[in-house]
């Protein structure tokens, strides 16, 4: 289940850097094709910058650039708007059999606490033995109901996965041509560099004891 889910996701990935159609270009950029760093990583006001990220931790820097990569491209835009819709359509989907297995719990749960009350030990048991055979007959005939809830109950966790990894996934390639596109230049690095080796051979010279000042 866990390789054939990879696969589909790496599927999805393949088609989600195909190009579209140059009329869509600028909305519907497919991120492989995307030769400029991110937006968000781009503000030329350094201390802009670092007022909004700070890299303080609590800052989702993954799910930013999730973000900005859907509004370059509609179709993952839209399949996220998907994902993010279906827990809603799935709970619409299942409002009759939740009402109707809370209903049903509700009543066996009700009817065994006024058996109970009952003194009469041989009628209390007789209507004990009547319910627990309806409820065991309605326990078989919601058992397929029951099986079918439970793989939605694991595909939704399962979704929720492949979620996180396309994020994952989609946030590396934004990052990759950030590292590309806004390597530092190395020249000032350079400079910087051999400025220090001017300033310590400067130092040097006032610097140095002279022999004979060892205090011996």
């Amino acid at each position: 289940m866990k390789l054939k889910s990879f696969l589909i996701l790496l599927t999805f990935l393949c088609l989600f850097a195909c190009g579209q159609s140059a009329e869509n270009a600028d909305t519907n950029t497919p991120i492989e094709n995307i030769e400029v760093a991110p937006d968000i990583l781009e503000n030329n006001d350094r201390s802009s910058k670092l007022d909004s990220y700070k890299w303080r931790g609590y800052t989702d820097i993954v799910e930013q650039l999730y973000k900005e990569a859907m509004k370059k491209n509609n179709k993952l835009k839209e399949l996220n708007e998907q994902i993010q819709n279906f827990p809603k359509k799935q709970q619409d989907s299942l409002d009759t059999y939740t009402d109707y297995t809370q209903i049903n719990t509700h009543y066996y749960t009700t009817v065994m606490q006024r058996i109970g009350q009952i003194k009469d030990s041989l009628v209390r048991k007789d209507l004990q033995k009547l319910i627990l055979g309806h409820q065991n007959a309605y326990e078989k005939n919601m058992r397929n109901h029951k099986q079918l809830i439970a793989e939605i109950n694991h595909k939704s966790s399962q979704l929720n996965e492949e979620l996180l990894i396309m994020k994952i996934l989609v946030s590396e390639k934004m990052m990759r041509n950030y590292q590309n596109d806004e390597i530092p230049d190395i020249r000032a690095i350079k400079n910087l560099n051999k400025e220090y080796d001017a300033l310590l051979d400067a130092a040097a010279e006032f610097s140095a004891i002279p022999k004979g000042m060892n205090g011996g």
